[in-house]
């Protein structure tokens, strides 16, 4: 019997806690979830003080919204809190989820269910727009990317034609602005080779025809060496006579 109890208990300080720790919703980021899902529509009358919306069911929670909500708006009330006596309406402001004091609010009218469900209407409709308009400009965008890519090429594919046909104008093949000409020096005919100088005595000579300098004639210097050494002859035997 005491394991009994000892498991009851465990049990009831569990289930405790779990009501203790509040359930958070995953849709406007910390967020905590209602106890009750409703679906109806309320509109803010604090006597000209709005309201404000908080992540949590208590108004010390830091505030959801930049700007006070203002009196005569429509809120759609999607669920329900009770909390230390006070009834909380989860609802949806701008984009964000949280929660709204009910003592501020009023049913709302029919008139103003259908504004508010035309200017939700027309801002979801508003929206599609504005995704198509991004979407039209991203396709817009592309195109012109190709077709400015599509210029280059065929700005390209003129270029090269103009310049093949640059080059079979002027007798050359395309692909050969590059290459260097190779110029085949003409082959020296018989008559000529003759009429080139020819070396004479390991020095080559402009013309045979052309007078060289006396002194650079080798007889010259050969007759003076001869006459020299008679001399030198002559003037020993006389001195030997003697």
């Amino acid at each position: 019997m005491k394991r009994v109890r000892y498991i009851f208990a465990a049990g009831v300080v569990s289930a405790a806690m779990a009501m203790s720790i509040p359930v958070y919703a995953d849709r406007s980021g910390k967020v905590e979830l209602p106890q009750d899902n409703t679906d109806y529509y309320m509109t803010v009358d604090s006597g000209g003080v709005g309201v404000d919306i908080y992540p949590e069911t208590s108004d010390k929670s830091e505030k959801l919204n930049d700007k006070t909500v203002e009196d005569g708006t429509v809120l759609h009330i999607e669920g329900e809190t009770e909390k230390n006596g006070e009834s909380w309406g989860y609802t949806e402001y701008n984009g964000t989820h949280g929660y709204v004091p009910l003592d501020e609010l009023r049913p709302s009218k029919e008139d103003e269910i259908a504004a508010e469900k035309n200017t939700t209407e027309t801002e979801k409709d508003s929206t599609a727009v504005e995704k198509d308009s991004l979407a039209a400009e991203k396709d817009s965008t592309a195109s012109e990317k190709d077709s400015t890519v599509k210029r280059k090429d065929n700005t390209t594919n003129t270029t090269d034609g103009e310049n093949t046909a640059e080059s079979e104008k002027s007798g050359e093949s395309p692909g050969t602005e590059d290459q260097s000409v190779v110029k085949m020096s003409p082959v020296p005919t018989e008559t000529e080779e003759s009429v080139k100088p020819k070396p004479v005595n390991g020095t080559a000579t402009a013309s045979f025809k052309e007078e060289e300098p006396w002194y650079q004639n080798p007889f010259l210097w050969i007759g003076c060496a001869a006459i020299l050494a008679v001399i030198g002859i002559l003037v020993y035997h006389f001195n030997k006579i003697k």
